[in-house]
């Protein structure tokens, strides 16, 4: 599994510091630290924020046991944690991660035995829910701001103890005597409980509730079973449960006795950690899956997850394509210290412990959250004077010299387009590709109607940002499948190609707005396997050239065709550098001053191939990817291409030639890191180059873009969920540059079987693009 492979060796190239509680307090510069690795990432500093007696102490006991980060309506993004003082239920809320302030929690929603057990933000209204149980029964709280509270309607059941924010609303589970219980919710205001099956909420054993994760295609809570161990139980919609079958020797496998912490979506896996217990301590230990319910353990290293005291990983959150992971281990004292695990971008995992003033006692970690750029952990924190809640503020600092890098510039702002009714409807809509047109754009893809067959379809828009209408569609359909894959421009008019049914297929216009298909001949577009029209550049002064595959199931030659006029085409002899053993497949194709280049896959590796009259082709290989999927010409350079490299999952790459027959790929650390980042497109313009593709930096596919200008190293544009991310997943598969605007075009998943197409616009003169939509 991809995501498998990425964190197993980000986890097996961890470093460790050990060493506070009892030791004077250590600076992050000389933290001892030890790696697998010969050059460690830059090591992540847990530090321990003063404790304000009038907030976090006072009479009494007083506990953080989770938080969560969200925004306050017409206020902002907060930090709210919830837990308790002096024995009653308490909320604390934050603007920064740095100061607190405590909530207004009124003496008549509480109950003598009420308590709050954990709090998640609701992503669509914004607001917090918090959980536990008042009367001993299930309850929720709500507030708008975290300072001000109210309760919930709630379905009687067993005290709540989790509650996550999902793709589907908020989902809360609780355990009690009669057993647990599951409930959902999608305005926190009012809960409603799932279908109450036996055979998942009421099997022996009593019950703990590890989390709830949102694992893209279901939903799952891990739970332990006194007397059973790990269990997974799983639905599609919140309502239904089922749990899921586990494999012999159980769901965790370990060395010892499995303890399950905490658990997240990361990528296409779920990510648990907590402790294996041996009969010599406890050791840190993580666990992964796909999309089954198979786990995998991380190989353990006993310098990174183990050492002479116990360790425990209590609490973890994804921070972009990073993880962050908190917890406790047993120092020289007996005293239980907080720790903090954190991946870099590149990959490896840094452990350290808290950096803040020594404290005698032990210090409990049990949530983390991400506000703006820093992780806050929460806690508590047992001494001899009493037992005080606790914050942690979770940062990154270079260790040592860093390798001299290119600057980076700053990433581009994204607008995504929305109520633009062309782009969306029942079925599926496609945007493949995307071109200026003089004051406006144009847009070619598909549409599949829902059980039917797909059409190639062309939108038009002025200005990008709205009045986003299709063409006629006459000329652009059929019997069978039609899909539209690329566009061409050029004074005299458009070519499209792309395929229908088993055979290539060119599509040409004079003006965008009326289209009549290239007749078909079998002998130029057909053939014993599938031939499919990838892509399709205009030579100045030469027509056209058109590239893409003639393969069977798993071989085949790259295919390239040649136009004078768009509408009579022949194809260039197979054989050459175009075929070989295994799959060669053409997918992009640019004109420059050279001649032209065209990027692909041979036989697995990523490849270009150059020409000087499309006639004749030369292979080249570029070094260190699986294929290269886009490619574009600079001004006043030469062109530029993008893809993907097998990494431990998929990374990013862009590659620039250095002369002739010879590339290499470009600079920047945001084109890696833990999970799957993939181009699809590159564009440029005068000052910058545009990529996109897609990442699963939001727990499944969604859209990405990178950008770079001369001299810079190239950055990817913050994940904003709103902009690149949805429910289903999302994809940017070509991107255009003209002036100051960037235009890039795709689709976004509207439901698991339906999709809708997709725009997104940047300013390169600041910022996101603006409109009045």
């Amino acid at each position: 599994m991809r995501a498998l492979g990425a964190i197993a060796a980000a986890a097996l190239g961890l470093a460790a510091c050990s060493g506070a509680g009892g030791p004077p307090p250590q600076t992050a510069a000389d933290a001892p630290v030890r790696s697998t690795t010969t050059t460690a990432p830059p090591p992540p500093v847990l530090e321990r924020l003063a404790v304000d007696a009038s907030v976090f102490g006072g009479e009494g006991d007083q506990r953080l046991v989770a938080v969560a980060a969200g925004i306050a309506p017409a206020i902002g993004r907060r930090l709210v944690a919830v837990g308790s003082s002096g024995g009653r239920p308490a909320v604390w809320w934050s603007g920064d991660g740095r100061s607190w302030a405590p909530a207004d929690l009124p003496a008549e929603m509480l109950g003598g035995d009420a308590r709050i057990d954990d709090v998640a933000a609701d992503p669509v209204s914004g607001g917090w829910s918090a959980v536990g149980a008042n009367g001993g029964r299930a309850a929720v709280w709500v507030s708008f701001d975290g300072e001000r509270w109210a309760t919930a309607e709630v379905d009687d059941g067993p005290p709540m103890t989790t509650v996550a924010s999902t793709s589907i609303g908020l989902i809360a589970v609780g355990t009690g005597t009669e057993g647990a219980a599951a409930w959902q919710s999608f305005s926190g205001e009012r809960w409603l409980r799932a279908v109450d099956d036996p055979e998942v909420f009421a099997r022996p054993g009593a019950q703990r509730v590890v989390d709830v994760v949102d694992a893209g295609g279901e939903l799952q809570v891990v739970v332990e079973r006194d007397g059973a161990g790990t269990e997974l139980w799983r639905s599609a919609d919140g309502v239904v449960w089922s749990a899921a079958p586990l494999p012999e020797g159980g769901l965790l496998p370990a060395g010892g006795a499995p303890r399950a912490g905490a658990a997240t979506a990361l990528g296409a896996s779920t990510v648990v950690v907590g402790s294996d217990i041996k009969h010599d301590g406890a050791d840190a230990s993580m666990w992964l899956s796909g999309r089954s319910a198979s786990f995998d353990q991380v190989p353990h290293a006993e310098q990174v997850l183990g050492g002479d005291g116990d360790q425990s990983m209590t609490a973890l959150a994804q921070d972009g394509d990073r993880l962050v992971v908190v917890g406790t281990e047993t120092d020289d004292t007996g005293d239980l210290d907080a720790v903090v695990w954190a991946s870099s971008p590149g990959g490896g995992l840094e452990r350290t412990v808290d950096q803040g003033p020594s404290v005698p006692g032990d210090q409990h970690v049990t949530g983390i959250a991400r506000l703006a750029e820093t992780s806050v952990a929460v806690g508590w924190e047992q001494t001899p004077a009493g037992i005080d809640a606790v914050a942690w503020t979770v940062t990154t600092v270079s260790a040592g010299e860093p390798e001299p890098r290119a600057p980076s510039a700053p990433a581009l702002g994204w607008l995504r387009v929305e109520g633009q009714d062309a782009l969306g409807g029942p079925g599926e809509q496609r945007l493949e590709a995307v071109v200026p047109v003089g004051e406006g754009w144009m847009a070619v893809g598909s549409v599949t109607p829902e059980g039917a067959d797909a059409d190639g379809a062309v939108w038009r828009s002025p200005d990008a940002l709205q009045q986003w209408a299709t063409v006629p569609a006459e000329g652009l359909g059929g019997p069978g499948e039609q899909r539209l894959l690329d566009v061409s421009a050029e004074p005299g008019g458009f070519v499209a190609v792309g395929y229908d049914g088993g055979s290539a297929a060119v599509w040409t216009s004079p003006d965008g707005g009326v289209w009549e298909r290239v007749p078909h001949d079998e002998a130029v577009f057909g053939g014993p396997g599938d031939q499919r029209a990838q892509a399709v550049t205009a030579v100045p002064q030469a027509g056209w050239v058109a590239v893409g595959t003639d393969a069977g199931a798993d071989e085949g030659d790259a295919a390239v065709w040649r136009s004078g006029d768009g509408a009579s085409w022949t194809r260039v002899p197979d054989g050459g550098d175009l075929g070989g053993p295994g799959l060669q497949a053409a997918l992009d194709v640019v004109a420059g001053p050279e001649g032209l280049t065209a990027v692909g896959v041979d036989d697995g590796a990523a490849t270009a191939w150059t020409s000087t009259d499309g006639g004749a082709w030369a292979l080249v290989a570029l070094p260190g990817g699986a294929a290269a999927h886009g490619a574009a010409g600079r001004p006043g350079g030469g062109p530029v291409a993008v893809g993907a490299a097998v990494a431990d999952g998929l990374d990013a790459v862009i590659w620039r030639p250095t002369g002739p027959g010879a590339w290499e790929p470009d600079e920047g650390e945001d084109l890696g890191g833990l999970l799957d980042q993939e181009l699809a497109a590159v564009a440029s313009g005068d000052d910058v180059a545009v990529a996109v593709g897609r990442t699963n930096v939001g727990g499944g596919d969604d859209a990405a873009a990178w950008s770079r200008s001369e001299g810079t190293a190239w950055v990817r544009s913050p994940h904003d969920e709103v902009i690149f991310g949805g429910d289903q997943a999302q994809r940017m598969s070509d991107v255009a540059v003209s002036g100051t605007t960037v235009v890039a075009v795709g689709w976004s998943g509207s439901s698991p079987a339906a999709s809708d197409a997709a725009v997104w616009v940047a300013d390169l003169r600041g910022g996101g693009a603006r409109a009045n939509l």
